[in-house]
């Protein structure tokens, strides 16, 4: 059964997303065309910086993400408390950066002609403001500037018209520490699985390349999302782990694929065994549109179809 996006994505039960976005017919309109010879690789470079702009923008992390040749992986965390603390003022600033701001909200932003609104233009950036905060919190209004924006850039480049992406993305709820960890290990391994990196230094446009180009794993540096500049006071379990140990269990994940052996994975407080990295290697295959332990999965199933059955329907 399918279930409605808005359904589907449920904050208070998790704020945790892996969400994929998948080209047309999978071509690989981010990579090198078979048929034509041209070259679409810097393509990927394109999502790559839109989607760490986006995640400044947006109360939303980036705590892994691939970008394929032909398909986008991402796993999203939704700061409601950075949504809620942040000032009208920063709400603006961050909003103009991906879209234009109207008029109201421009002079708003204008310390010179702030203080001249007039009460109904007050009323209206008030009403803007609430809107663009909601906004800066949905996943749906993340992943359309991220799509839109890289569809119109590789339509114009390739002057033409029609789908660049092959509809709205697919999202899958973490509901576990562990599905969250096997979920990014799935991201952060994807370029190995698909034969196009041989480790994780060459795993181009991926969140493990990233963070090891940035990061000092031998200090044991923690594993934080990208490009936040604001500090926020809600904190998760992932703000405990650090890169060095997340490197490693990714080390020792492609070793057991290779060898078929058997060993089990410490990180921090979670024991992950053979079954979990079965699921990090399987994921998209391994669950449905939520992912975890079985007792979540249907806590969750049941959830999302009785906010779909209407009461009419219970009669």
């Amino acid at each position: 059964m399918t279930y409605p996006r808005n359904k589907i994505i449920n904050l208070q039960q998790t704020q945790y997303y892996h969400c994929v976005s998948r080209c047309v017919r999978r071509s690989y309109l981010c990579g090198k065309d078979r048929f034509t010879g041209r070259n679409y690789e810097h393509r990927r470079a394109w999502v790559e910086n839109r989607l760490l702009l986006l995640a400044e923008v947006f109360s939303i992390d980036v705590y892994a993400y691939a970008v394929m040749h032909n398909h986008t992986h991402l796993v999203l965390y939704v700061d409601q408390t950075d949504n809620v603390t942040a000032s009208d003022l920063q709400i603006l600033q961050r909003w103009g950066r991906v879209r234009k701001l109207d008029e109201a909200c421009m002079k708003f932003l204008d310390p010179n002609v702030c203080n001249e609104l007039t009460e109904f233009e007050l009323r209206y950036v008030a009403n803007r403001i609430r809107i663009i905060r909601s906004r800066l919190a949905s996943i749906s209004w993340f992943m359309s500037l991220l799509n839109q924006y890289i569809a119109r850039k590789a339509n114009k480049e390739d002057d033409c018209t029609g789908r660049f992406w092959e509809g709205r993305f697919k999202s899958q709820a973490l509901l576990t520490e562990k599905a969250v960890l096997a979920c990014m290990s799935y991201v952060d391994l994807n370029p190995i699985r698909a034969g196009i990196a041989r480790d994780l230094q060459g795993s181009k446009y991926t969140s493990i390349r990233r963070r090891l180009k940035s990061a000092d794993v031998a200090k044991g540096d923690k594993l934080t999302p990208f490009n936040r500049k604001r500090v926020s006071l809600e904190k998760t379990f992932l703000c405990t782990l650090r890169l060095s140990d997340y490197v490693k269990q990714l080390v020792v994940i492609v070793k057991q694929n290779n060898s078929q052996s058997s060993q089990i994975i410490k990180m921090g407080s979670l024991r992950l065994n053979q079954t979990w990295v079965v699921h990090s290697t399987h994921f998209e295959k391994s669950f449905g549109y939520a992912a975890g332990s079985q007792t979540k999965i249907d806590e969750y199933r049941k959830l999302v179809r009785n906010s779909i059955i209407s009461p009419k329907l219970l009669n």
